[in-house]
């Protein structure tokens, strides 16, 4: 959900923060990756959070295997003043190449009945 109508199409993909990670990982984490399935933003009737699109989970970690906000190249200042933002190309491939190794660490950790908190 969104408090601003954001610019978002079927077909894109969000990396999720975890709003306050920081303060329990000591930097910010994204944990999920999720594409857009609504053609265009819905209105929600929520005083707050006045627009939603509907996504559709591509993949998802444990936070505290999470990349962090510095793994993606992205400033912690730009997440503290907006309710979301767009990634630049270079972002989006570090989020791809994170996540594909924190997958496979939390793969590994689940095959070897070790997790981390």
């Amino acid at each position: 959900r969104f408090p601003r109508r954001p610019r978002i199409a079927r077909g894109d993909l969000l990396a999720i923060y975890a709003s306050g990670s920081a303060r329990e990982y000591g930097e910010g984490r994204v944990f999920a990756i999720e594409e857009a399935v609504s053609d265009e933003p819905e209105p929600t009737g929520h005083e707050r959070w006045r627009w939603e699109v509907g996504t559709r989970p591509l993949v998802s970690v444990p936070l505290a295997t999470a990349p962090t906000l510095r793994d993606l190249a992205v400033s912690t200042r730009s997440i503290g003043r907006h309710s979301h933002i767009r990634l630049t190309d270079r972002q989006g491939e570090l989020a791809e190449r994170a996540f594909s190794e924190a997958s496979g660490a939390a793969e590994r950790a689940f095959r070897s009945g070790t997790t981390r908190r």
